[in-house]
């Protein structure tokens, strides 16, 4: 809750002049003095060109001292554009909240600060949580498109040239290279890919299905979001107001395609990207494309954005005892289409988290009899108590602008240190509310609990997306016996017509479908870059290691310069696709020096000392088959 209260605006200004003569004299010790103890300050590009975070009062002012003089950071003022200084329950501390903006030497940025009463500041207050984050470039020769082109749109490239033939043209890049080169044409793809064009940013998109969207469109029929689609949008264009809750596969995968045509983007669909080298001399890449024809071209852009997913895409075939032996169909969820040939037939699907749930769901409505063969314990919590607990009462349509509102102060709010704290203390909230449906699936035979550290869904899924499952349907046919469960370690292996248990008896099915995940991404860059590169790229979009609470190599600098990541759901590649197209665009105006990214992260390894009292946080994992 928040109450706009006028006179808390003088109070967030004091704060800003008072912050911004620290920043200005460089003075790491005056610079901490603005900050409590257990403060947390990240930084979205505006003064380390980079996604960080920095814990402790003293080591925000070392870093913040050490960046002030090369961000040239002034002009600290009240951002009123969303009501001003307001009163604010923060992770259960209260706090005054300011929205404030600040001049750099690139351009504007805006901020967050969440000041808390301090007997020993000379204002009576001091920051507890800050956000920085570069907004506009506004340096000489970088421009950003109006929102409306004059005239028609577009320079012809010859006389009596249409719109059409000049989009075909520019689509083919026969004269030219793309400055980047996006590969993956589903809602990562499109976001990236229109927020570099709309930043001025020459980029070709390659898709290697014969449609954009397809990578939605060809999933298994029942499959819906299970984010809402008010929280859902994509950048500039919003979906209409009259589409449901939650939306269907098909109805994402036409959004996407229908955006991408009215965000006049260059896609060259049917084409597979096959390999990349990378020059350092020249900071280019060489890639090559497969086109439809089996023909291939050879590009040489400045960046490449992987917006394909995280999890990679070939299947994880484990090697299951007596496999080989079983005779019925055996097929991995990738295949898996449609429950309608497995009708009163007894399918054994390996595996229990959310493909295996779906699939078992679908199975079941088609008439079939599943069971889902547990390999780990699962945490499990109802559609319903997410939306309560995990998206706060979102309505389901949200003005554009007040989504921007909403993206900005999910920004300030990821500090790991806390986060994770508020996950846990919803988790166990959620499993209080859900403890009727828990204990209907222990009943069933499935093995349930709150996640690791008690973090419930929300950290498996920051940490491996998987071995969890929010229920849109399939956990009440489990608890009624329409869904069975079966646990791994009841059965010795396959045999020809099914599976052999414990005690000796056979156990009869007529398919197997394996709900086991896809290899660790490592796998497919190594196939696309070299192992060179692959080893370099130390997982992607998982939580960093001693408590950072910033994704791997995602939507910032990677280990490998011209490479990039644009991941994770809806909201998070909406939000973050702005700042990933930021950091590219100032690269190719040759605004951000060479080792930003290298310097950045020294700020990060001060936190543990400075802050007593928060234990060491996630170790590294990595993504992939891990499917319960």
């Amino acid at each position: 809750m928040t109450n706009v209260i006028p006179e808390l605006d003088l109070v967030v200004e004091k704060w800003l002049d008072r912050f911004e003569a620290a920043l200005t004299s460089q003075d790491a010790l005056a610079i901490g003095a603005c900050f409590v103890t257990d403060s947390h300050w990240r930084d979205v590009l505006a003064f380390t060109w980079n996604l960080v975070q920095t814990h402790g009062a003293s080591a925000i002012g070392e870093g913040l001292a050490k960046r002030s003089g090369q961000t040239g950071a002034h002009h600290f003022r009240l951002n009123r554009r969303w009501g001003g200084a307001t009163r604010a329950t923060v992770f259960t501390r209260d706090v005054v909240q300011g929205i404030f903006d600040f001049d750099t030497g690139v351009g504007v940025g805006t901020g967050v600060v969440r000041l808390v009463e301090d007997p020993d500041s000379p204002i009576g207050y001091s920051a507890w949580l800050l956000l920085t984050s570069q907004q506009t470039l506004n340096a000489p020769g970088v421009t950003f498109p109006d929102e409306r082109s004059e005239r028609y749109g577009f320079t012809p490239s010859v006389a009596g040239e249409t719109w059409l033939e000049n989009r075909e043209y520019l689509s083919r890049f026969e004269d030219r290279e793309p400055q980047v080169l996006v590969v993956g044409a589903g809602h990562a793809g499109v976001s990236i890919a229109a927020r570099l064009e709309r930043m001025g940013v020459d980029t070709l998109v390659v898709e290697k299905s014969p449609r954009v969207g397809d990578v939605w469109r060809n999933r298994y029929r029942s499959l819906a979001l299970h984010n809402p689609t008010g929280a859902s949008h994509f950048p500039y264009i919003p979906y209409p107001s009259h589409w449901p809750q939650y939306l269907s596969k098909d109805q994402v995968a036409n959004f996407i395609e229908t955006y991408a045509q009215n965000m006049d983007l260059k896609i060259w669909t049917s084409s597979e990207f096959i390999h990349g080298t990378y020059d350092e001399e020249t900071s280019t890449w060489t890639a090559t494309i497969r086109r439809a024809d089996g023909e291939t071209r050879t590009l040489r852009p400045q960046h490449i954005v992987m917006a394909a997913g995280v999890t990679g895409k070939i299947p994880n075939i484990p090697d299951l005892p007596g496999i080989r032996d079983f005779k019925g169909e055996v097929i991995h969820t990738s295949q898996f289409d449609s429950g309608e040939a497995y009708q009163g037939k007894k399918v054994l699907v390996v595996g229990a988290a959310t493909s295996a749930h779906d699939a078992a769901l679908e199975l079941h409505f088609s008439g079939a009899r599943p069971t889902m063969l547990q390999r780990g314990p699962l945490t499990v919590v109802r559609l319903s108590t997410v939306e309560k607990y995990d998206f706060a009462g979102l309505p389901p349509q949200i003005p554009m602008e007040k989504l921007e509102l909403i993206d900005l102060i999910g920004l300030s709010n990821l500090v790991f240190p806390l986060m994770r704290e508020e996950i846990q203390r919803t988790a166990t909230k959620a499993r209080a509310e859900d403890a009727d449906l828990i204990e209907g699936l222990k009943s069933a035979g499935m093995k349930v609990y709150n996640g690791e550290d008690d973090g419930g869904w929300k950290l498996a899924a920051w940490r491996t997306a998987s071995g969890y499952y929010i229920d849109v349907g399939a956990s009440d046919h489990v608890v009624n016996g329409d869904i069975a469960v079966r646990q791994a370690e009841t059965m010795t292996r396959f045999v020809e017509d099914g599976i052999e248990l414990t005690d000796g008896s056979i156990e009869q099915y007529d398919a197997v479908i394996l709900a086991t995940g896809y290899h660790n991404i490592q796998v497919d860059l190594a196939r696309m870059f070299g192992d060179e590169i692959g080893k370099r790229l130390d997982g992607i979009f998982n939580l960093r290691d001693k408590g950072s609470g910033e994704f791997s190599n995602s939507w910032a600098p990677t280990n490998q310069p011209g490479l990039w990541f644009n991941v994770g759901g809806f909201p998070q590649t909406r939000a973050y696709s702005y700042y990933l197209a930021l950091q590219i665009k100032a690269r190719v105006a040759g605004l951000v020096p060479r080792d930003a990214h290298i310097d950045s992260g020294s700020m990060q390894q001060r936190w543990e000392q400075d802050v007593a009292g928060y234990p060491e946080l996630d170790k590294r994992v990595s993504s992939g088959a891990g499917h319960a």
